[in-house]
């Protein structure tokens, strides 16, 4: 940026710093204030082009919904724009909507079949119908018309492993990160493809360099997380899957089962019951039906009931999958009746207890009473 022949804050300082970040695929939050800034009344309020830096920065961040409705209002204001096509498709691609993307696919290839954008829309429309080979076609062929794309080649590796034909797979990949070395979706790719080979060791060494260029991606985090544990390193599968918990929404739940199984495994009891608990607490907090948790329900219950833990609220999760329908509700009946006997037995030990440690108090002695008296 001091390079730049214009002050820091120039508009056109602003723009080379959000195109860089998408080049990186480094979009983040602060690319979005730029683009907001640079949609203000005074500079670009009606800028397609600047609209659409915007969609990518949202692609890049997961926001799917919100750059599809940015990618609508640029193709409302200009219906005819071959410029963002290809990253247009790529969202509805990602957010399934076969209807949109198929309306897409057909209104610009009437108009230029020979763009690489275009290319990759159609593309992107047989990869959603699951023609594999169709859609590996028109990626192909928007590599050919525009070399220097990495986008095209990354999908068609994603549609080579869908085939099963991993080496082709990561050919593709490779062409993407020699273009772009950066393109934390090929690394993930390659993974992904090596992982299908039983090459074990090449799916770690790629994941890491997916996590690396996306430290808190919750899909690059969980198959790392993934081949950690396919490899026996589980701990260091849980310290994956811990970072995916800070970076998911609040109510992420697969990677939390996976923690408590995880933790399990190891031996650690108290640490799976504990992300038991939270799925039973997320399930609770979004009101899902019973069968949804009913077995977290009773890990926590199993575990309050024989590691010297609380009694009540244990009896308090199982009556609830004991009143359910769930497939579990015999098992839950049978450890309810256990626990309301630890609980009887528990009472009893403790009224017997405090009886006995009354009776072993010392009884006042004869002389202490005359004592007393002449002490008055």
């Amino acid at each position: 940026m001091p390079l730049l022949p214009v002050p820091n804050g120039h508009p056109m300082a602003r723009i080379f710093q959000i195109k860089s970040a998408l080049t990186f695929m480094s979009g983040g939050d602060y690319e979005l204030e730029i683009c907001d800034h640079l949609l203000q009344a005074h500079l670009f309020p009606k800028s397609p082009w600047i609209m659409g830096l915007r969609a990518c920065v949202l692609s890049d961040l997961h926001e799917y919904d919100r750059a599809e409705t940015q990618f609508d209002q640029i193709f409302e204001m200009d219906s005819q724009r071959i410029e963002w096509v290809d990253m247009y498709s790529n969202v509805l691609l990602v957010t399934q909507q076969k209807v949109k993307l198929a309306k897409l696919a057909h209104e610009f290839v009437a108009l230029a079949k020979d763009r690489p954008e275009v290319c990759v829309a159609i593309g992107n429309h047989f990869a959603l119908r699951a023609e594999h080979m169709k859609a590996v076609k028109y990626f192909r062929r928007a590599a050919e018309l525009d070399p220097t794309l990495t986008g095209p080649w990354t999908l068609m590796g994603h549609e080579l492993v869908e085939m099963k034909n991993s080496h082709e797979a990561m050919d593709a990949y490779r062409r993407a990160i020699s273009l772009n070395r950066r393109d934390y979706r090929a690394w993930y790719g390659l993974a992904q493809a090596s992982e299908l080979l039983s090459m074990k060791e090449n799916a770690l060494y790629y994941y890491q360099h997916a996590v690396a260029l996306k430290p808190y991606d919750v899909r690059m985090l969980q198959g790392l997380a993934q081949c950690y544990e396919n490899m026996g390193r589980l701990r260091e599968a849980v310290e994956c899957l811990r970072r995916v918990l800070y970076a998911a929404s609040p109510h992420e739940q697969f990677s939390t089962l996976k923690l408590a199984s995880l933790h399990r495994i190891m031996g650690e009891y108290q640490e799976a019951a504990s992300y038991h608990h939270r799925i039973v607490q997320i399930c609770n907090a979004e009101n899902r039906p019973i069968a949804d948790y009913a077995k977290s329900t009773l890990e926590v219950a199993n575990y309050h009931m024989h590691n010297g833990g609380d009694l009540s609220l244990a009896r308090e999760l199982l009556a609830v999958v004991a009143q359910s329908n769930a497939e579990d509700v015999d098992k839950a009946q049978e450890m309810l009746k256990a626990v309301n006997v630890m609980i009887h037995d528990r009472d009893v030990a403790r009224i017997q207890a405090a009886e006995e440690a009354s009776q072993a108090l010392p009884s006042e002695a004869p002389g202490d009473k005359d004592h007393n008296n002449m002490v008055d």
